[in-house]
């Protein structure tokens, strides 16, 4: 059995797969689980895309030693779901920098992350917490570990004529610190699909008038009060995108009428991604993600944007950054 699994491992290694992390609501659910701790400090990243494969955790933790960051974004979910999560959970004493622009304050998304809070309360339980934990060291250390490449997967297949799984185009760490290879698709096939994505959406879901769109936020505040009465805070960012994605959401969401005046409202720190030339510079082949060997350089130049502007406090102590 054992020289039989070696044969297939060897196999899909020679093919090009690695081992994996796989994501998921249990991996998701780790990560929520850390949030509630009180030290060190929390920093969670909340948001879709953009931040699961743009902030990089090592560069972070290098950063801002005393604070545990944490990555709690998904995929293609925008994140007030976990906002309220978090902001109605007294064990959570951290600060959240918060990915999100106009479109995703909008009541048509404001659910989506939903599904993944529900199951971290409803479902999560120690014993899943030490399957994942399982998963983690199984799927870090073999490329049969991913789901796909199992036999009997491998078997169905066959079976029903379909292809072999195609190389994964990223990667995923216990922590969630998560990597797109843009050497492994086509990029500007990827751009024009953005591009439909986001015109389909804004007729699905039109811009509401700004009056109806700031009722539909009126929880905001005290989500935010909340946070900030357990010593933590709220931090409003949205990242950069470049060509039609910056465009198409421009024109369906002016800032001087949607972001800025609920920004004032709010009293939060706020930063657009493409005002901070150093955030603007680093190049996203399907205008709105980066590739990983990228991830560093954007992390530390958010970071130091947030931490010049006030928003993340820190103190120089023997040499190296400390919270305040």
């Amino acid at each position: 059995m054992l020289v039989s699994l070696t044969a297939v491992e060897r196999y899909w290694r020679r093919l090009g797969f690695t081992p994996g992390v796989i994501d998921s609501m249990q991996l998701w659910s780790l990560q929520r689980d850390q949030a509630r701790r009180a030290a060190p400090r929390p920093l969670v990243f909340l948001g879709a895309s953009r931040t699961l494969f743009g902030i990089d955790l090592p560069t972070a933790r290098a950063m801002l030693p005393g604070w545990q960051p944490l990555m709690l974004a998904l995929n293609g979910r925008y994140p007030l779901a976990a906002l309220r999560d978090l902001a109605e959970d007294d064990a959570f004493r951290g600060t959240i920098v918060l990915d999100i622009d106009s479109r995703g304050l909008a009541r048509s998304n404001h659910a989506a992350q939903v599904p993944y809070v529900r199951y971290y309360h409803d479902q999560w339980s120690p014993s899943w917490r030490w399957h994942r934990q399982f998963l983690n060291h199984w799927q870090g250390r073999l490329a049969l570990g991913n789901p796909d490449l199992a036999i009997v997967r491998v078997l169905q297949r066959r079976a029903a004529g379909q292809p072999r799984p195609e190389l994964p185009t990223h990667t995923t760490a216990p922590d969630r610190d998560s990597r797109l290879d843009f050497s492994r698709v086509d990029a500007a096939v990827l751009a024009a699909g953005f591009e439909r994505g986001l015109r389909d959406a804004l007729q699905v879901d039109p811009p509401p008038p700004v009056a109806q769109w700031q009722a539909d936020l009126a929880e905001l505040p005290g989500l935010i009060a909340r946070i900030r009465q357990r010593g933590g805070d709220v931090i409003f960012y949205t990242p950069p995108v470049s060509g039609a994605q910056d465009t198409l959401a421009e024109a369906a969401f002016p800032r001087t009428t949607y972001w800025n005046p609920l920004m004032a409202r709010l009293g939060v720190h706020a930063v657009i991604g493409n005002d901070i030339p150093a955030l603007r510079a680093i190049p996203l082949p399907d205008t709105s993600h980066m590739d990983a060997h990228d991830k560093p350089a954007y992390t530390r130049a958010l970071l130091q944007t947030l931490i010049d502007r006030g928003a993340l406090r820190i103190r120089i102590e023997s040499g190296t950054h400390q919270k305040q």
